[in-house]
C-alpha cells in the first residue's frame, strides 16, 4: 500500500553531485553589516561539487584539472526522464516559482507551502522584469551518470544559459529519436568554446562574446561501429518469402533449394553423421537452423567448431596460419564491408574478427580458423548481412556498459 507523497513517487536514483560552469560563489558584507552574494565567472571547464568526500576523490583522480570532456551515460530510457527545464524565480528564501514562460505550475503561497495549481506567470511577456527584479529565468537540470565515480548515483548537470538548453535539447532528442532508449549508450559531455550575441550589462546592446557551451554526443567508437553496421545493413535484401543458403536460395513456399554449394558441415547444428537413405525434404520454412543469413551468435558458434575449436576452447597448439594466406583471409574479410572507406573497413574487419575468434590480428588466426573464415565468407552475400548484423551486437554490447557498482 502506497503512502500518497511519500511511496508513490516515480523511480529515482540518488543524487551524487553536481557539474557547474561558473567558480564558487563568494558571500561579502556591506558597510552596514549586510551580505550580499558575488557569483563566480563563467568558466571553461567543468567543476564538480559534492558533498561526498569519496565521490570528489573519485571524479579528481579521473579528471584532474580543468575537465572540458566528461564521460557520462543517462539513466532513463526518455529525453524528459533525463532532462528538465523551465523559468525559475528565487530568492534568499528558496524557490518562488517555477513556470514555463507562461503558466506557473509550481508556486509558493503567502503561508510558505506550495501549490501545483495553474496560475499566469506574473512575468509572462515581460511585465515587472526589472534590472533589480529580473523575475524568473531559464534553469535547466539533466541527470547523468557518470562512469568512472563507480556509483549508479547521479550527477546533476546545471546551466541558465539559453544556448546551452536549446543546444542540449535538441540534442537529446536526436540521439532519442535515433535510438528510441537513451539508456546505455556511452556519451560525451562537452565545453566548446562558441562565438554568441548577449546583451551589454551597461548599454543594453547586444554585442558578441565568446562562452565555453554546453554540448552532448555520443562517444566516437560508439558512433563508428553504428554506422559501420547501419551501411552494410543497408545492403539489398531479397524479396519477401525467400532466403539465402550457401551460394544459393531457399523459396519460403515450396522450400527448393536452388544452386547451393555451402559447405553444410559448418551449419550443421546437431553434427549428425551422413545417413545412407536420401536427405529428407527441406523444411519450406525459411527460418530453418540451415538458412542463413544467421544471427551473429550462430556464426560464431558455427565457425569455432569449423575451425576445431572444443567445448568453445580455443586449441592453443592448432597450425599458425600461413604467411602467404594473410593477405588474402585479410581481403575477402574487408569485401564484406563494400560501402565502408579503408579506415572503416579496417576496423570492421578488425571487429568481426575479435567477435568471432577472439583476436585482434589475422596474424594471429590459426590455419584453422582461416579455412573456416574464408569458407563462410565465400557466400558473399549472406556473409555481408551476417557481418552487418555482428557490428550491431558490437554496438549494442557498447553502449550496454557494466557500471561497476559500490555502497552508496
Amino acid at each position: 500500500m502506497a503512502i500518497k507523497g511519500m511511496t508513490n513517487r516515480q523511480a529515482q536514483f540518488p543524487e551524487i553531485g553536481q557539474l557547474r560552469k561558473g567558480g564558487e560563489k563568494q558571500i561579502r558584507k556591506r558597510k552596514d553589516g549586510t551580505e550580499y552574494t558575488i557569483w563566480g565567472n563563467d568558466l571553461d571547464h567543468f567543476r564538480f561539487t559534492s558533498e561526498i568526500p569519496e565521490a570528489v576523490s573519485a571524479f579528481e583522480a579521473v579528471y584532474d584539472g580543468q575537465p572540458r570532456m566528461i564521460n557520462v551515460l543517462l539513466p532513463f530510457q526518455y529525453v524528459d526522464e533525463n532532462w528538465e527545464a523551465w523559468q525559475e524565480e528565487y530568492v534568499a528564501g528558496g524557490l518562488v516559482h517555477r513556470c514555463d514562460g507562461e503558466t506557473m505550475v509550481l508556486w509558493q503561497k503567502a503561508d510558505g507551502s506550495y501549490s501545483h495549481e495553474p496560475k499566469p506567470c506574473p512575468y509572462a511577456g515581460g511585465k515587472q522584469r526589472t534590472k533589480q527584479n529580473p523575475g524568473c529565468k531559464p534553469t535547466a537540470r539533466l541527470k547523468v551518470i557518470v562512469p568512472e565515480l563507480r556509483r549508479l548515483a547521479y550527477v546533476t548537470v546545471l546551466t541558465n544559459s539559453v544556448h546551452d538548453i536549446c543546444n542540449l535539447d535538441s540534442q537529446l532528442r536526436a540521439l532519442e529519436s535515433l535510438r528510441h532508449d537513451l539508456r546505455g549508450i556511452p556519451l560525451q559531455l562537452l565545453r566548446s568554446s562558441k562565438t554568441i550575441s548577449t546583451p551589454d550589462e551597461k548599454t543594453g546592446n547586444r554585442v558578441r562574446r565568446q562562452k565555453w557551451l554546453l554540448s552532448i554526443e555520443a562517444a566516437p567508437q560508439w558512433v563508428g561501429l553504428q554506422l559501420a553496421a547501419q551501411e552494410v545493413a543497408a545492403l539489398p535484401q531479397l524479396p519477401e518469402g525467400m532466403a539465402l543458403l550457401g551460394n544459393g536460395v531457399v523459396d519460403g513456399v515450396t522450400g527448393e533449394i536452388i544452386e547451393a554449394e555451402w559447405d553444410h558441415e559448418i551449419f550443421d547444428e546437431n553434427d549428425e553423421q551422413e545417413q545412407e537413405s536420401p536427405p529428407p525434404t527441406p523444411s519450406p520454412s525459411p527460418t530453418n537452423g540451415n538458412t542463413r543469413p544467421l544471427d551473429p551468435e550462430k556464426v560464431r558458434a558455427f565457425i569455432r567448431k569449423k575451425a576445431g575449436w572444443q567445448d568453445g576452447h580455443r586449441l592453443m597448439d592448432g597450425e599458425p596460419i600461413d604467411t602467404k594466406e594473410v593477405p588474402r583471409v585479410a581481403t575477402v574479410m574487408g569485401e564484406l564491408f563494400p560501402n565502408l572507406d579503408n579506415k572503416m573497413r579496417q576496423k570492421a574487419r578488425h571487429d568481426v574478427l575479435r567477435y568471432l575468434i577472439g583476436v585482434d590480428s589475422t596474424k594471429a588466426l590459426t590455419m584453422a580458423e582461416a579455412l573456416a573464415i574464408t569458407d563462410w565468407s565465400r557466400d558473399q552475400d549472406s556473409a555481408q548481412i551476417e557481418a552487418a548484423r555482428i557490428l550491431e551486437a558490437i554496438a549494442i554490447e557498447a553502449g550496454q556498459q557494466e557500471l561497476p557498482l559500490a555502497p552508496m
